[in-house]
C-alpha cells in the first residue's frame, strides 16, 4: 500500500526562519507476501538507509515493530510486527555489495541480531559526524546545521507497538530515512576532503560487529550498572530488589524502569530500611512509591539481609586489566598532552581522537617502535596512524627523564 504522509507547505520554527518540506509518500509493507518483492528492489540499488522503532519504553519484553527504509527513489515501512519472516530483508541488510546508512546504529545493530540479522557494508552518519568535528552529532541537528531541515520530536517515546499507527507517526517514522541518503553525501565528501574517509571506514566496520545484545532481565543483578560500590550485603539486598522490580514490571508489561529506577534503588540498598518509616527518609522516595511499593520493598530488603553469608553474591569481575600508578602517570604526563594539541589541531574531542581507556592501554605496552602499536586493545589502525608516532616519542621522552616503571 502506498500512501502520502506529509503535506506540502509544513512550517517549523520560530526564529524567523521558515523551513518548509516536501509531501513524503511511502510503500507501507504489512503482509508476509510483499517482503520478498521489497528485497528484490533493494537489491537494484547500491545503497539504502534504514531505521527501526521498538516497543522498549513501553512494555517488559521488547520487540522489533517498525523498519524504515529508503532509496534515492522510495520510501518504505515495514510493520515487522506482521511479519512471520524477516529473512529476505535480513539477506539484504547482510549483503555485503550493498551499503546500508544508519544513524546512531548500535542499538538497531543489537535489536537486528536479535532477529538473527547480521549487517555487513555500513555507513554511520553519527561516527562521520564525529570524525568530523561536530559539537552535536544527533539526527536533529546534523539536518539543521547541514540541510536546513527541522525535525518533529513528538514521537520519540511513542508506543510503535500500537496498532493502527496514526498518519503522524508513520510521517515522523520515515522522515528518519527520508534524508538520511543526502546526509551520507554530504559527510562523505566532507570526510574525502579531510581525508578521514579511510579512518570512517573502520569505524564503521567495528560498527557492525557491536557487542551482541544481552537481554538485562537474563542476569538482574551483574547488568546492573555501579555494582562496585557495594559489598557482599548490599549485593544481597539489590538483587532480591530487583527481582521484586522484574516480577512487578512482568506483571504489568512494563519496563524496569516505570517501576522504580535504578538511582533510587541503589538509595534504597544504601540505606538498607527496615520499615516504611525508614525507608520514607531515603532520598527521593515519594509518597506515591511508598503507597504502591512500600511493604514491597521492605520485604525485599529484609530477605537480602537474611541471606547467609555463604550465599552472598560474588562481587563482579572487573573489566579491563586495573590501572597501576605508572600506567596512570604515562597517561597523564607523556599521552594527553600529546593528545590534547592532536585534538586541537584536527578540531575533534579528545575522546574521539583517542579514549582514555585506549591510552592507558598504549601506556601499560610502552611501544619503542610503530610495529609495537599492532595489537594494543582498543587502538585502530587510524588512530595509531595518527597518533602513534608522536605517543612513541612522547613515551620515549618520559623514559629518559627517568620515569619508566
Amino acid at each position: 500500500m502506498s500512501t502520502t504522509l506529509a503535506s506540502p507547505n509544513k512550517t517549523y520554527g520560530d526564529d524567523k526562519m521558515t523551513l518548509t518540506t516536501e509531501p513524503v509518500s511511502a510503500t507501507i509493507i504489512e503482509n508476509q507476501d510483499d517482503l520478498e518483492p521489497l528485497a528484490v528492489v533493494l537489491a537494484h540499488h547500491p545503497v539504502f538507509a534504514v531505521d527501526l522503532e521498538a516497543d522498549g519504553l513501553h512494555h517488559y519484553d521488547e520487540k522489533l515493530c517498525l523498519i524504515q527504509i529508503s532509496t534515492p527513489e522510495e520510501n518504505y515501512i515495514v510493520d515487522a510486527l506482521a511479519m512471520d519472516d524477516l529473512g529476505p530483508l535480513g539477506r539484504m541488510l547482510s549483503d555485503p555489495s550493498v551499503e546500508k546508512v544508519f544513524h546512531g546504529c548500535a542499538y538497531d545493530v543489537r535489536l537486528l541480531a536479535m532477529q538473527g540479522i547480521t549487517i555487513h557494508n555500513l555507513f554511520e552518519t553519527q561516527v562521520a559526524a564525529q570524525l568530523l568535528g561536530f559539537e552535536s552529532v544527533g539526527l536533529a541537528s546534523l539536518l539543521g546545521d547541514l540541510m536546513r531541515i527541522e525535525v518533529d520530536k513528538r514521537f520519540q517515546k511513542a508506543d510503535w507497538s500500537r496498532r493502527p499507527l496514526s498518519h503522524d507517526m508513520l510521517e515522523y517514522a520515515i522522515r528518519d530515512t527520508h534524508h538520511l541518503l543526502q546526509l551520507r553525501d554530504i559527510l562523505a565528501n566532507r570526510l574525502e576532503g579531510k581525508g578521514r574517509m579511510e579512518w570512517a571506514r573502520e569505524e564503521f566496520a567495528l560498527a557492525c560487529g557491536c557487542a551482541p545484545y544481552v537481554d538485562p532481565k537474563s542476569s538482574l543483578l551483574y547488568s546492573f550498572k555501579g555494582l562496585g560500590k557495594f559489598d557482599r550485603r548490599g549485593l544481597a539486598v539489590l538483587e532480591s530488589l530487583l527481582k521484586m522490580r522484574d516480577h512487578i514490571a512482568r506483571k504489568r508489561d512494563v519496563p524496569h524502569f516505570k517501576v522504580v529506577g535504578n538511582r533510587l534503588l541503589s538509595a534504597i540498598v544504601e540505606a538498607r530500611p527496615r520499615n516504611l518509616e525508614e525507608l520514607s527518609r531515603v532520598p527521593d522516595v515519594r509518597d506515591w512509591l511508598i503507597r504502591r511499593l512500600g511493604r514491597q520493598v521492605v520485604a525485599a530488603v529484609k530477605a537480602g539481609m537474611n541471606v547467609p553469608e555463604s550465599r552472598l553474591p560474588l562481587p563482579p569481575k572487573r573489566k579491563g586489566r586495573s590501572r597501576t600508578r605508572s600506567v596512570e602517570r604515562r597517561v597523564d604526563e607523556a599521552l594527553k598532552p600529546v593528545r590534547e594539541a592532536k585534538s586541537t589541531e584536527l578540531g575533534l574531542d579528545p575522546g574521539v581522537l583517542c579514549p582514555t581507556q585506549v591510552m592507558c592501554e598504549v601506556a601499560r605496552v610502552d611501544p619503542r617502535r610503530p610495529e609495537d602499536l599492532e595489537g594494543i586493545e582498543g587502538l585502530r589502525r587510524w588512530q595509531a596512524k595518527v597518533l602513534g608516532p608522536d605517543f612513541i616519542e612522547a613515551l620515549r621522552r618520559y623514559g629518559h627523564h627517568g620515569h619508566r616503571g
